[in-house]
């Protein structure tokens, strides 16, 4: 399930200009899972690691 919500939170942020952009940048972790968070998704470390 915490893979599904990545791929549909990369998914979303394709289709999102502003949050595209925002994800090129260099990203913490933190600011990674606060823009996730954001965007409606919840995703903790373990998801993304």
């Amino acid at each position: 399930m915490a893979l599904q919500q990545l791929d549909a939170f990369l998914e979303h942020a394709r289709a999102q200009p502003e949050l595209a952009d925002a994800l090129r940048q260099p990203l913490s972790l933190e600011d990674f899972l606060r823009l996730a968070k954001g965007a409606g998704f919840q995703l903790s470390e373990q998801d993304v690691f």
